[in-house]
């Protein structure tokens, strides 16, 4: 979840050491199941500033980024492959969760704006002292997600999204990656979120003061809907003899 505005008026000196800096980030390179296919299957963006911020969830850049464009070609994924998002190596922010959304785009159509997108990764805070997963970012490292192997054949959008939780009002940075996908299964279940409207205003509220945001060492809830392999998985039934 993102952070209340409540609680802006108790942090108007942190506002003033967040403000926005100039250089943000994109996707420079995504590999899948260990090959490289740079930028070619990434849509592209008018600049590298986020695509919208808590104060405006309705825009349509909210999907893809600022004044996306569809690349003429797509990566080849296999279901179960695990994908390797890598930004800018002059990425500025460090805290906030890395999302990524899994949708599957209507015959020959893929409008960003009208797919139902599936979570499949969400990534927060990795270590007890209050690392957050988007430090790698900083490092050059790259960040990944895994398709689950449910995924039905056929073209789909995969949005990798990174939140600025150090930013006011909160910032959202999305990338979109088109990939074809084979080998896969029946297709996901569970809930699903589109861009807009993307985060409802109950997603929008945070227990964590903003103040507390550079000490939190744990409790934060992520937006949106759940992970769709997880959904699957404790939807199973007992195995057999299971006390």
């Amino acid at each position: 979840m993102f952070f209340n505005k409540s609680s802006l008026s108790v942090v108007a000196l942190v506002a003033t050491l967040t403000a926005p800096i100039a250089a943000h980030g994109v996707v420079e390179k995504v590999t899948i199941g260990g090959k490289d296919f740079g930028s070619d299957a990434v849509w592209q963006v008018d600049n590298n500033g986020p695509a919208a911020t808590t104060n405006n969830m309705g825009n349509q850049d909210l999907a893809c980024g600022p004044g996306a464009t569809a690349p003429s070609t797509s990566a080849s994924a296999t279901a179960g492959d695990t994908v390797e998002f890598t930004w800018s190596s002059s990425w500025p922010h460090t805290k906030g969760p890395i999302i990524t959304y899994l949708g599957k785009c209507s015959g020959s159509s893929c409008d960003p704006n009208s797919i139902d997108f599936y979570k499949i990764d969400e990534k927060g805070i990795t270590d007890s002292d209050g690392t957050w997963e988007q430090e790698k970012l900083t490092n050059g490292q790259p960040v990944s997600a895994t398709i689950p192997t449910s995924a039905a054949d056929g073209t789909y959008i995969i949005r990798n999204e990174v939140d600025n939780l150090g930013s006011i009002p909160q910032e959202l940075y999305p990338s979109c990656t088109t990939i074809e996908i084979t080998g896969g299964g029946s297709g996901l279940s569970g809930e699903t979120i589109s861009f807009p409207p993307g985060y409802s205003d109950a997603d929008v509220e945070e227990s964590i003061a903003l103040n507390n945001i550079y000490s939190v060492k744990s409790g934060y809830t992520m937006p949106g809907p759940a992970v769709a392999s997880r959904r699957a998985l404790l939807s199973r039934a007992p195995l057999a003899g299971a006390n």
